[in-house]
């Protein structure tokens, strides 16, 4: 076998993803063995170019954006450099040399074969191959009744995981953010279950307790040729994840072996990272899964002497793996950028409690003192290469300054609301008689019910109570959770009903309190007027900002319920009598008086949109009448036209917010927007029932037209989301209209797709209410006999159905626009764009010019309550060339 030091380095590497930290692992490896090593990124200034072992650094396009000029891109190169070695590093750029690897010479490229990738890209083919290894996975039950939970806890034993189904759960009253609990007794999972069911199928999993361990390997033809083994010692987030603290060990037998058995099955050829979790005491294990390419932790293989880079090198040139040394056992390595963030869950001691342990502080006092210990590594920060720490210190000091500036604003605005608010319960003018009172929320089911409720009950006869939420469907009854609470309190909520929130209803009230920062800031953008008499319902008996919120219960604990109702209770009696026992005789303004009431309050308003402008109102098109919000841009001059495109359902709703923020950051910069309601949804008329594809298609180029009629030599660019960026596609498939720009917000790739996951929202509140089941397959029958469904509140007819579920993107590679700009919202930098979108931005981008964003966000078209979308907001304003 060759030794590594008679290889000949001749060949150089050009390094991919240059931009990760295991890339600047494998520069500094090779270029100590002297190959010379090309850095190329798909971004300005990768980090791994700034090493002094770099070669130069070269930009290819990004294949998020474009995968066809990505590979074009490589293709040239080969040709400009036949002899160089190709090394991609993570799934970006290892999936579309796999897709399109016959156009290359893939002699050339350090990526496994096809057949084993695929294998181990879908997790559940590595499940299935590891089962018929007879390696242990991770044993796990779907239940849908506090019986079948009881049998599967008979089986699995006790502590359990209690998994969601899925993250968002579904009952009758729509979407809800779910979390992973556990249970250690009967008594506990039946609490816990039986709360859980009301959203969705539930998943219970044995609870193995152990630790995560990484086999990492380098493969010849499915035999492994040498391994390697780390242990994790801090995650983040801390019940799991990206490991920011390792160790490196002992390669356990069992787990080698398990890890031979794999990655032979599979035919594995080249670097691979097998996961696992591991028990120490027990010597038990199960299979996590297998990461196909170099790993994170990388940079602690090299410090440790298990220099894969270089092994890889050697299998590429000469054929087959040289002998090296094992790697050393105690060495520690860190990620400097995400150990700070362990670090603050430490601190705050923020963790799912039961039986997952978290750290404690002075756990991590203890860790930090690794950091002196001369077997203690950092992944980017070297001595002997201190360039690319430097830089990496300069953008982890930015990041939290931006975070910082973010926290400070927040909070300033909270507690500006905050004294504004509980000022105003002392300090109203008189009103010659029953002035109105309007409680708001999200649903109408939870918080202003009560509010509504108490209100009726014990002030009625002095003040015209009423309350409404943003929430799109009317006539919905109220939590049960806190129907249940609210009887404790003698508040009678069985026979109530929500109300949607109206433009007449803000315009005649004389007060609205709002639970939440983020109703008035909705309050505010839809209806700009209101701002001066929009108050946070909590802020008498808050001692603090901090506390003048009151939080949404829907879909948490019954003791958050209680404590909801509790503080809704005490803040109305706060607000309709100033202090307990001592009614004001003149608790609010009249409307007569309501412009001197405004004065400052409106002017502040003003100052933080000065440069924008709001206007809804009602375009007739077609013969409909759709609601419409236009924001102008205010002294600046117009440079583009903006018509934006809703998703369906719920999560036009629950994204309205994040969407007039853009669109204000957009008008800030010369662009004009108009954000519609589709016919038959939102404020825009027409029932649901009357929903249609077409309608709304026609509805957009008519309303695109008006938009530009009076600067039609000016750009338009249509945004869309989820669905709505579908039919932004569609739209501009049609030759009438000229588009420069699809902006697309996570798009909905295949109509068929969604209307069959949105079909099974039906099928999970079955499941909950225990009503005969449905089949998707039953489901369509129904809707193609001209039935009329209704969906999570939503009735869906026919017409839509066919509409929708006849659209693909690929199908839309006719898109008369100049550019289209593709955003992804992930859950964690570096994450790639799923195979599917990737497909499909690929198709409609053909011959355009294509550009893919990632955004960390939640995804909050998903999600009730207030969640910040900073990264999406931000991003989406720069492509646009607005200012964030």
């Amino acid at each position: 076998m060759a030794h590594p030091t008679s290889i000949d380095r001749s060949a150089a590497v050009l390094l991919l993803d240059g931009d990760q930290p295991s890339a600047l692992a494998i520069v500094r490896s090779l270029g100590r063995q002297g190959v010379t090593v090309h850095v190329a990124s798909s971004v300005e200034h990768p980090l791994a170019a700034s090493s002094r072992y770099a070669d130069g650094s070269v930009r290819y396009p990004d294949p998020l954006r474009d995968g066809s000029a990505f590979v074009a891109w490589i293709q040239a190169r080969q040709q400009q450099h036949p002899h160089e070695l190709i090394f991609p590093v993570t799934e970006r750029t290892v999936v579309p040399l796999m897709l399109q690897r016959g156009q290359l010479d893939e002699r050339r490229l350090a990526i496994a074969p096809t057949a084993a990738l695929e294998q181990v890209l879908a997790k559940d083919k590595t499940m299935a191959v590891a089962e018929s290894l007879q390696i242990p996975i991770p044993k796990s039950v779907h239940v849908s009744t506090l019986t079948e939970a009881s049998d599967a806890a008979q089986v699995l034993g006790y502590p359990l995981v209690i998994k969601p189904a899925r993250s968002v759960g579904q009952d009758a009253s729509g979407h809800v953010q779910l979390a992973v609990s556990y249970a250690q007794t009967p008594a506990e999972l039946k609490e816990r279950v039986t709360h859980t069911l009301q959203f969705g199928q539930v998943v219970l999993q044995e609870y193995f307790s152990g630790e995560g361990v990484g086999v990492e390997v380098i493969a010849n033809q499915g035999e492994v040729q040498y391994a390697f083994q780390h242990r994790r010692l801090h995650e983040v987030p801390l019940t799991g994840g990206g490991s920011s603290l390792r160790v490196s060990e002992a390669v356990a037998p069992d787990l080698l072996e398990a890890s031979r058995k794999l990655l032979r099955a599979i035919g594995w050829h080249g670097v691979a990272m097998v996961e696992f979790k591991h028990n120490p005491d027990t010597g038990a294990f199960r299979l996590i899964e297998i990461n196909g390419r170099f790993w994170g932790s990388l940079p602690l293989a090299v410090a440790a002497g298990a220099d894969f880079p270089f092994m890889l090198y050697e299998l590429m040139t000469t054929g087959r793996v040289g002998p090296h040394p094992p790697a050393k056992v105690g060495i520690f390595g860190r990620l400097l950028t995400r150990d700070l963030l362990w670090l603050e869950h430490v601190m705050r001691q923020t963790g799912a409690g039961g039986v997952t342990q978290i750290p404690t502080r002075a756990d991590a006092l203890r860790d930090s003192f690794k950091t002196f210990s001369p077997r203690h590594h950092f992944d980017v920060q070297s001595w002997s290469d201190p360039w690319p720490g430097l830089v990496d210190l300069g953008r982890i000091g930015r990041q939290y300054w931006d975070r910082l500036a973010g926290v400070v604003q927040h909070r300033w605005r909270l507690s500006l609301a905050w004294r504004r608010s509980k000022a105003a319960t002392q300090s109203l003018p008189q009103t010659s008689g029953a002035a109105r009172v309007l409680f708001v929320c999200y649903g109408n089911i939870n918080r202003s019910a009560v509010a509504h409720a108490h209100a009726r009950a014990h002030y009625g006869g002095r003040w015209q109570i009423q309350s409404a939420g943003f929430h799109a469907q009317g006539q919905r009854p109220a939590d049960p959770n806190m129907v249940k609470a609210a009887a404790g309190h003698g508040i009678d909520l069985s026979e109530w009903r929500s109300n949607c929130l109206t433009a007449s209803d803000v315009e005649q009230a004389d007060v609205i309190l709002a639970m939440e920062l983020a109703h008035m800031d909705r309050l505010a953008a839809l209806h700009p007027s209101a701002s001066s008499k929009c108050h946070l319902l909590a802020a008498p008996i808050a001692s603090s900002a901090a506390e003048a919120e009151i939080a949404d219960p829907y879909g948490k604990t019954p003791q958050a319920y209680e404590r909801a109702c509790a503080r809704v209770i005490q803040s109305v009696d706060r607000w309709l009598t100033g202090r307990r026992g001592d009614p004001l005789r003149h608790p609010l303004a009249r409307r007569a008086d309501s412009s001197a009431r405004q004065g400052g309050l409106r002017r502040m308003a003003l100052a933080q949109s000065r440069t924008s402008s709001s206007h809804p109102y009602f375009l007739q098109v077609n013969g409909r009448r759709l609601f419409a919000l236009e924001i102008r841009p205010e002294g600046v001059a117009v440079r583009g036209h903006v018509l934006y495109l809703p998703p369906y359902a719920e999560e036009m709703n629950r994204c309205r917010c994040h969407v007039v923020a853009t669109a204000r950051l957009m008008a800030q910069s010369g662009l004009r927007c108009l954000l519609l309601d589709h016919y038959g949804t939102g404020e825009s008329d027409g029932d649901s029932t009357e929903a249609d594809w077409e309608f709304w298609k026609a509805d957009a180029l008519a309303a695109a037209a008006q938009l530009c009629q009076d600067a039609p030599a000016l750009p338009l660019t249509l945004w869309g989301l989820r669905t709505g960026a579908l039919l932004a596609a569609d739209v501009a498939c049609t030759e009438a209209l000229q588009v420069d720009r699809l902006l697309l917000w996570q798009a909905v790739a295949d109509g068929k797709n969604f209307l069959n996951q949105y079909l099974r929202l039906r099928i999970a509140s079955q499941m909950v209410h225990g009503t005969d089941r449905e089949t998707t397959a039953s489901i369509l029958e129904r809707l193609a006999a001209g039935e009329t469904i209704e969906v999570a509140g939503y009735p869906l007819a026919k017409r839509l159905a066919d509409g929708l579920s006849g659209k693909r993107l690929a199908d839309m590679g006719g898109a008369r626009a100049r550019r289209i700009d593709w955003v992804e919202v992930v859950a964690k930098e570096g994450q790639a764009l799923p195979v599917g979108s990737q497909r499909a931005a690929q198709a409609i981008g053909a011959g355009k010019d294509l550009s893919v964003t990632m955004a960390v966000a939640p995804q909050v078209w998903q999600l009730a309550g207030e969640h910040h979308a900073t990264d999406l907001v931000n991003k989406t304003a720069e492509l646009m060339g607005a200012a964030s």
